[in-house]
């Protein structure tokens, strides 16, 4: 739970119990499965567009909107979330995105024509929007303050889990599945397993967001939650919703005086100006490297370079998930002991290097080992960042 005091005496000898951070690790776990869902939306799509392009006659326009509408519409679902998150709490929105996903999913297994197929995706994407909101917030009004960060960090490395599992139900459902027209629509169907098993965790695993209910005048409910759910004694339950508590009013306080959003671009503080620049530049930066389109691509580019087996290509792309996996991994460990800024020019740099000379490669001497090296590089160098 927010609060920094809330580490101080009896709270930070209960949130260190080892109970507690087992009870945070589950929660954490469950939370993060709509991260997870996020990735296997993005292991789906890279696996099923030739399919698709084949059985629904799409044009290379056509597939490529498809493609993009995921994170498109997870624009909007995002959106979405800031504005029902709090009046609603957090276990309602882990419902909301999940039966988006599930009612998206059906849409598109049902898809003859590119239009149902786009409305199918725009749920789907709408779905990872709203859940990618949530997990982080939720994971941090859970955990300690000592282990938030680690915690927070487990909603990234799921969407990387989650393009390892998309890629290797494509591998799986391609091998038992003959038919090109039932095997996409088999993958979408068997995707909705993580989105199904999060609505269960909501009715069985996660209790309610504690900070929401104690800023939400639902105190008892709060130190209750905390109390049994998370395994905190009573005394140090007591403390950590009075921290919070006094947290919410000193920052509503400060949300009442600050400026509107678009005073943070116009505002004549150049520190500010910079923050937003750096925050803004960096996430629009990601998203236009190119990591998406590689991946979503790579069936294509595969056959492009002489690889004609469908398993082949399906093998390769959940190996290079393997490696996106790994970086992510070895990433949480090297964040706090080199820094953020570290890895982030060593992931630009090396990624913008990696991709060029995959291109050419493409282009001029398309060797299958050189090329898939050269993506398994960009990506574990993007991964890194």
């Amino acid at each position: 739970m927010n609060g920094e005091a809330s580490m101080n005496g009896e709270s930070a000898a209960s949130w260190d119990d080892a109970e507690v951070r087992r009870r945070v690790s589950v929660f954490a776990a469950a939370a993060s499965l709509n991260s997870v869902s996020l990735g296997i939306a993005v292991g789906l799509v890279s696996t099923m567009s030739e399919l698709l392009k084949r059985d629904l006659g799409l044009s290379t326009v056509e597939l490529e909107m498809y493609q993009g509408s995921l994170s498109f519409f997870a624009i909007f679902g995002a959106a979405g979330a800031s504005l029902t998150l709090d009046p609603f709490g957090r276990r309602s929105a882990f419902v909301v995105a999940s039966t988006l996903f599930i009612a998206g999913s059906i849409v598109e297994s049902l898809a003859h024509n590119f239009a149902t197929l786009l409305v199918g995706m725009a749920l789907v994407g709408a779905a990872c929007g709203y859940g990618l909101a949530i997990d982080p917030i939720f994971i941090a009004e859970l955990s300690p303050t000592s282990a938030r960060g680690y915690f927070v960090t487990w909603s990234e490395i799921a969407i990387t889990l989650g393009e390892v599992l998309g890629f290797a139900i494509g591998l799986a459902i391609d091998g038992i599945v003959a038919s090109e027209s039932l095997s996409w629509r088999v993958m979408v169907l068997v995707g909705m397993v993580s989105p199904v098993a999060l609505l269960l965790a909501v009715f069985f695993v996660l209790p309610e967001s504690p900070r929401w209910l104690a800023v939400n005048g639902r105190r008892r409910e709060a130190v209750a939650v905390l109390v049994d759910a998370v395994h905190v004694s009573a005394p140090a339950a007591e403390r950590l919703v009075d921290d919070v508590l006094r947290d919410h009013s000193v920052k509503e306080t400060a949300r009442a005086q600050a400026c509107p959003w678009v005073g943070l671009v116009t505002s004549p503080n150049p520190a500010v100006r910079y923050a937003v620049l750096v925050g803004v530049g960096a996430a629009a930066c990601q998203q236009l490297s190119g990591i998406d389109p590689v991946l979503y691509q790579f069936t294509f580019v595969a056959r492009e370079v002489g690889v004609t087996s469908r398993a082949t290509a399906y093998a390769v792309l959940f190996g290079i998930g393997c490696v996106k996996l790994g970086a992510a991994l070895l990433a949480s460990t090297l964040l706090d002991a080199t820094g953020r800024r570290p890895l982030l020019l060593v992931s630009a740099a090396g990624a913008s290097l990696t991709l060029l000379a995959t291109a050419a490669l493409v282009l001029l001497a398309p060797s299958p080992l050189a090329v898939f090296s050269g993506i398994a590089l960009f990506v574990f160098l993007f991964e890194i960042g």
